[in-house]
């Protein structure tokens, strides 16, 4: 892991320790499938759509007690780094926002800004399909 990472996960590591946020949980898998994109609740999604994958995890870490903690810390994280009022009326869900920030940071090593979050957002998840 290069330097950069490296500082980058220390510094998500504090925000983390450092902020407490709440989730509302819904009961079923479903309700949680309905906010997805990609996703469908099948396999199949997983093997031929692009996002599907990580909107698959963000279902599944809501019914595990380890699952639900990482997404609260992701979800601190997407918060100090300013994404907090980010699309808020779009239907999607913080935490699974908060994970695909996740991932997009993972990929630029923490070079990223809100604004360049933004962009990837519309050109890369919103407009696939």
């Amino acid at each position: 892991m290069s330097e950069k990472c490296s500082n980058f996960a220390a510094k998500i590591k504090t925000i983390n320790r450092q902020n407490n946020i709440t989730m509302y949980t819904p009961k079923s898998r479903e309700e949680y499938i309905t906010k997805c994109r990609y996703y469908d609740g099948t396999e199949d999604s997983v093997y031929t759509k692009r996002w599907a994958d990580y909107e698959r995890v963000w279902v599944e870490w809501h019914f595990s007690e380890e699952g639900i903690d990482e997404l609260k810390r992701l979800v601190k994280a997407y918060k100090a780094f300013g994404l907090e009022h980010f699309n808020t009326d779009d239907g999607i869900p913080m935490s699974l926002k908060a994970l695909l920030w996740s991932r997009f940071m993972h990929w630029g090593c923490g070079d990223e800004t809100p604004e360049s979050f933004a962009d990837w957002w519309e050109q890369a998840y919103m407009k696939e399909s």
